[in-house]
């Protein structure tokens, strides 16, 4: 319930869904995360009062949840009760794994139970938009049935959402299918639990947090009993059990196919055949990585209490520190920022004085005595860079790209195509436009582009995503800026005209960029991808391109790429911040006769995707050829 319930992209052409915030943002404002959070310390550090409620909201990703760690949003009903809303992970979150979110969820309860903050309720959210339950949904609904336990069962709301965007008669169909079903709803309903509609609207998620309000003595969930009470391991409770039997399972069959896999690959080598050795390998790096996430889940789930807490205290320390060195570097870089504006200002002064000499000169009279040496021109006739007049073939290739789920935009000299912006209000008839600039697409499917005009737009929440870029946006005037790149968790790197530059992603990015700068090579293409991993190109002085990346152990296809082609330059790079494994690189290879034509590398997991662009591609080379 953040804001109404939570904020959730879609990909119908309707207006979309109330964003994955808005549940509990509708009604409150967040006052921690599960980083800093102490639930003593939710009244000041005073006990709670005889009419405060505290409520959790639970759910898959994107039913109306989307926050990756546990916030805590206070609503004020009346002068003496409070309700806080706890919005924990959502299940299926692509940056975390399931162990991952439980261990979160237990933390919290463990903590918040140990310091004798009871629950009132817990809201659970379904899309009634789902064409039916699918299997990934009824696992996480028997993972919550065991947290939960059958004493807490009677303080659920199962809560519907997205009906503003689906059919009615359709969702009303679905929501009895649900409530019949004993393995979907109707066994919980039968042990005490409600239904509930939610409407996409501050007085519906408020209606169904008030039916929580007392009802009594407040919860205790089975997870909380068995981990504080019982001093189990996550692993030993009995949502911890259910989990383990699953990742098991996928472990097994994750195991047997990379083993087939092997076999395949050995196929392959054995008759050369490189394109299928390409592919396969690229499906065992994917496979593997699954494989990986599944045994560390395992290993996860031997938590106790105590680690857990001793986890987040380390967490919180390396954070604390991450803060403290941005802040000493953002207080660098403003000082750095004032010293050029200062530099600017001199020149600007000189600038107007020498022309008001020139002026002057001007305005003499015709018999003017001009005897003496002739002065030469201090400003010459030559080729305008901003104007692309000047002549460096090996950097004039210009490709705009960006991934990003489902969604993409692609610009070639020749053609743009893009799906980013078919359901969002603000395009309009401005769409055409965009053809002749740049779009770089940030998570959730918010956007910011360039017109061929130099003017910017972005998308409608894209302030609630990029909070920081749009406060340096104020600062520097959007219309001065020169390029930027999204990448996921709030993350972006920005560049004005005049050279300032801020970014927010990993230290050894911010590093990179701080040495090109140094080096006085100008960035032509940056990409921030899945776990602050990162590529980066830039201008080489014999007029070709370098890079420099930390792809983190992602992208595994990629990284085997580029140590097999040394001599290229990356004209336009995109690495899918919601993959581990997707990207689309646009290069050309440099010889001693000069460069060579573009080529692409790509590994996309979305079939619809991958088809789009091979037709984006083939229709410019076609173009290109033609012309």
């Amino acid at each position: 319930m953040q804001q109404e319930f939570s904020r959730e992209g879609s990909d119908s052409s309707q207006a979309p869904s109330v964003s994955d915030n808005d549940y509990t943002t509708a009604v409150s404002q967040p006052i921690a995360t599960s980083e800093d959070v102490d639930p003593r310390g939710f009244r000041g550090g005073h006990a709670r009062r005889p009419n405060d409620a505290f409520i959790a909201v639970m759910g898959q990703t994107g039913s109306g949840k989307s926050t990756s760690v546990v916030d805590v949003y206070p609503y004020e009903v009346s002068p003496d009760s409070t309700v806080y809303l706890i919005d924990t992970p959502g299940f299926d979150d692509t940056n975390k794994s399931d162990t991952e979110v439980l261990e979160e969820i237990a933390m919290w309860l463990s903590d918040s139970y140990k310091n004798n903050i009871r629950l009132d309720g817990i809201i659970y959210l379904h899309r009634i938009s789902d064409f039916r339950m699918q299997g990934s949904a009824r696992k996480n609904l028997v993972t919550f049935n065991k947290l939960c336990g059958e004493g807490a069962l009677k303080r659920v709301i199962l809560a519907s959402t997205m009906w503003d965007i689906t059919r009615e008669e359709v969702a009303v169909m679905r929501e009895q299918e649900l409530k019949e079903t004993s393995h979907f709803w109707g066994w919980m309903l039968s042990q005490g639990s409600s239904c509930h509609r939610y409407n996409n609207t501050p007085e519906s998620a408020r209606q169904i947090v008030l039916s929580l309000i007392g009802r009594g003595d407040p919860i205790v969930t089975d997870l909380q009993t068995q981990m504080v009470d019982n001093g189990l391991s996550l692993e030993e409770t009995a949502a911890g059990r259910d989990l383990n039997t699953a990742l098991r399972k996928e472990i097994k069959k994750l195991t047997q196919e990379q083993r087939a896999l092997e076999e395949h690959i050995k196929a392959a080598e054995k008759t050369r055949d490189r394109m299928t050795q390409e592919i396969l390998k690229e499906e065992r790096d994917r496979n593997r990585m699954m494989l990986e996430k599944a045994q560390n889940g395992t290993k996860a789930l031997n938590a106790t209490m105590e680690t857990m807490m001793a986890k987040r205290d380390k967490r919180l320390a390396e954070m604390k520190k991450e803060i403290s060195d941005l802040q000493q570097r953002e207080k660098e870089h403003l000082r750095l920022v004032r010293e050029q504006a200062l530099a600017l200002e001199r020149e600007r002064s000189a600038r107007n004085e020498k022309k008001q000499r020139q002026q002057e000169n001007t305005d003499l009279p015709l018999n003017f005595n001009n005897s003496g040496q002739r002065s030469t021109n201090l400003v010459t006739a030559g080729q305008n860079h901003r104007k692309g007049e000047v002549k460096n073939p090996p950097t004039k290739i210009w490709f705009s790209i960006s991934l990003n789920g489902s969604l993409y935009s692609l610009r070639s000299p020749e053609k743009w195509i893009c799906n980013a912006c078919r359901a969002l209000e603000r395009v309009g008839s401005d769409r055409n436009r965009i053809e002749s600039g740049y779009m770089a697409i940030g998570q959730p499917g918010e956007w910011i582009a360039r017109y061929g005009n130099d003017t910017w737009i972005t998308s409608k929440d894209f302030e609630q995503h990029y909070p920081d870029l749009i406060e340096k946006i104020k600062v520097f005037e959007i219309g001065n800026l020169d390029t930027c790149a999204l990448g996921p968790n709030q993350q972006y790197y920005a560049r004005w005209l005049d050279g300032s530059w801020y970014c927010t992603g990993s230290s050894a990015l911010v590093r990179t960029i701080q040495n090109l700068i140094k080096g006085q090579n100008k960035i032509v293409a940056i990409s921030l991808g899945f776990g602050k991993s990162f590529l980066v190109s830039y201008e080489l002085n014999n007029g070709y391109l370098g890079w420099h990346h930390d792809l983190r152990g992602y992208y595994r296809g990629l990284e085997r790429f580029l140590k097999g082609h040394n001599n290229i330059s990356i004209h336009a790079v995109t690495l899918d911040p919601q993959s581990q494994t997707d990207y689309l690189v646009v290069f050309t290879e440099d010889s001693a006769k000069g460069r060579g034509k573009p080529k692409n590398k790509l590994h996309c997991s979305n079939r619809g995707t991958r088809h789009a662009i091979s037709d984006w591609w083939e229709t410019s080379k076609e173009l290109r050829e033609d012309s």
